[in-house]
């Protein structure tokens, strides 16, 4: 309520009176507000009535359509299929293909799948990565795991006196077990030596820990603007590492 809309001047109000039509204001407010809540909550129910009606429609079409190629009728065995829930597509990243059907079939039947490549390789796939930097990236991830840094250990390297040996990360392996665990060491330690210091945490992230390229950003607080090209630079540093090192990025794949 506006001074204009006061029947006298504020100056005259008492304190009692001014508080009182503050107050009025106040639960006018409030009374908007749950109103625009409760306009929302009938919004979303009315979604998700509309929603189960029309699945409801599709299935009853879909067990019809399984009535008529049972009957032998010729049907497309894509009306039969039942494809993924929204809740399951909005879980992880999908891709397309094209569902197996018995030979002799003109129908084409598609659908999605989960995808399950990593980030490097999603990266590598949309050609932002090039294949020297692709492998040098899987030969740091193998190096990392073959030198026992992962945390993990066997029950068999703890001693009587409960000390822990071999490949039980850094804290808990200060030595090697093995002859290729000191090697692989020596060789990831010396390709982090080649990569600026303050972008490892995000270049760990991205090929070590599998995380997304704009989560492994804010992460490591990078530029968002940025992400991509500090990625692609240590990338590069490394390859050119290997390069240096004598190793044949030509023969270094994802296996390897």
């Amino acid at each position: 309520m506006s001074d204009q809309e006061l029947p006298i001047d504020p100056a005259d109000l008492t304190e009692g009176f001014y508080r009182m039509f503050t107050d009025a204001e106040y639960a006018l407010a409030r009374v908007r507000a749950q109103a625009a809540l409760v306009s929302g909550e009938v919004r979303r129910v009315q979604a998700i009535v509309a929603r189960d009606r029309a699945d409801n429609q599709a299935e009853a079409f879909r067990q019809e359509c399984e009535k008529v190629l049972l009957a032998g009728g010729d049907m497309n065995p894509a009306k039969l299929t039942v494809g993924p829930t929204r809740e399951w597509l909005t879980q992880g990243e999908t891709t397309p293909f094209n569902v197996d059907v018995p030979k002799g079939t003109s129908y084409v039947v598609r659908s999605v799948r989960r995808r399950s490549d990593t980030t490097v390789d999603a990266l590598h796939r949309s050609g932002r990565l090039t294949d020297d930097n692709y492998r040098a990236c899987c030969w740091y991830a193998q190096r990392h795991e073959a030198a026992g840094l992962d945390g993990r250990y066997k029950t068999s390297h703890l001693s009587l006196a409960g000390n822990v040996g071999g490949s039980g990360g850094m804290a808990q392996a200060p030595m090697a077990q093995h002859l290729y665990e000191m090697q692989a060491r020596l060789e990831f330690r010396a390709a982090r030596e080649e990569m600026p210091a303050r972008y490892l945490r995000f270049f760990d992230a991205i090929v070590i820990s599998d995380v997304p390229l704009r989560r492994a950003v804010r992460f490591a607080r990078c530029r968002t603007s940025s992400g991509g090209g500090i990625f692609a630079d240590c990338c590069g540093a490394l390859a050119a590492f290997l390069d240096r090192s004598g190793f044949d990025l030509r023969e270094l794949s994802a296996g390897d």
